[in-house]
């Protein structure tokens, strides 16, 4: 633990930070564990809770919207930027076309979630899909596709823009911004 002198916080409580960046992908819900002498945690597994196709992740925009009025209500009217956000999906390849429907519900859910906060009064300023590409993922390496364009890694390194990709742009243009 640190101990800061009181000129030291009086400094903290007046020089506020530029804005607040949030990585958000999924809610874990963690509890002691009672059978570990060294008081470690556990993450707790809700059944009823939907969760992404490649891993254990839940899929919880409703989460994601308290955080974000958390911070608000901590922070006030900073602004806040929604730095990463996204899921992984099972592709498939049709006819050149990289279907990924699970990905777009998890989108349509979470900007949902983001638009409420807006409603509600959070400053959010820019949000950034994770991850534009498929890419080596440092926990998992090449073997889950987390990208909204699809890398193919066996071949020349090709990129087709996913049905996510295409999906985004249309939210771009129907909000005003012109990505042409």
């Amino acid at each position: 633990m640190v101990d800061y002198t009181e000129d030291e916080m009086n400094f903290i409580k007046e020089n506020k930070g530029d804005f607040v960046g949030l990585n958000y992908y999924t809610r874990r819900i963690i509890q002691a564990d009672k059978n570990d002498y060294h008081l470690r945690a556990k993450q707790i597994y809700r059944p009823t809770i939907k969760r992404a196709e490649y891993d254990n992740w839940e899929i919880n925009p409703e989460a994601f919207y308290k955080i974000l009025m958390n911070l608000t209500e901590e922070y006030g009217e900073i602004p806040f930027y929604i730095t990463e956000n996204g899921t992984t999906s099972i592709d498939t390849i049709t006819d050149g076309c990289v279907h990924d429907p699970n990905r777009i519900k998890y989108m349509k859910r979470h900007f949902a979630a983001v638009h409420q906060a807006i409603e509600d009064g959070c400053n959010i300023k820019g949000y950034f899909v994770w991850s534009l590409l498929d890419n080596y993922e440092w926990a998992f390496g090449f073997t889950k596709r987390f990208g909204i364009i699809y890398t193919d890694y066996d071949d020349s390194c090709n990129r087709i823009i996913k049905d996510s990709g295409h999906f985004l742009a249309s939210v771009i243009r129907k909000n005003g911004f012109n990505i042409d």
